[in-house]
């Protein structure tokens, strides 16, 4: 935005844009707008997650494509974490992001999640002790038997 003297304010409603000349006879030149590129999205790897990615990117303005070609996109959907690895292993550019966290998706297994916060209660107990007492089998059978003969 360019900050001029001597431009009226505006009504609710209106565009903000500068004379043609001031007071002083200098011309203002409108700039244009640089047109971005829309974004790219890969969805190569998106399986059951490709219908609603096209839709919503298509809505959005992006350009969806299948083509596995990482340099080609801006954003590249991934689900596993081989996939992720492979990604960045290949290096990604400055207009490349990664929004996925390597590991989440045993943060989100049941069995995974329950064992490392009894791990995390017992490296520090008490600061854990806001989830149910749980017990991942057959693992934890010993525990859940003395437990249930209390």
């Amino acid at each position: 935005n360019q900050v001029c003297k001597n431009i009226p304010p505006q009504q609710d409603g209106e565009e903000c844009r500068a004379p043609a000349a001031t007071e002083k006879g200098a011309v203002h030149k409108e700039k244009k707008a640089k047109k971005l590129k829309p974004l790219t999205l890969n969805i190569a790897n998106a399986r059951s997650s490709q219908e609603v990615l096209t839709l919503v990117g298509t809505q959005l303005g992006w350009d969806i494509h299948e083509n596995r070609a990482q340099e080609e996109s801006t954003v590249i959907w991934v689900v596993s974490d081989d996939q992720i690895r492979t990604y960045l292993r290949k290096g990604l550019s400055d207009k490349q992001h990664c929004a996925k966290i390597l590991g989440m998706s045993e943060v989100c297994a049941k069995c995974a999640f329950a064992s490392m916060l009894s791990l995390a209660e017992a490296l520090a107990p008490g600061t854990y002790s806001f989830f149910p007492r749980t017990w991942v089998l057959p693992g934890d059978m010993e525990s859940l038997r003395g437990f249930m003969s209390e």
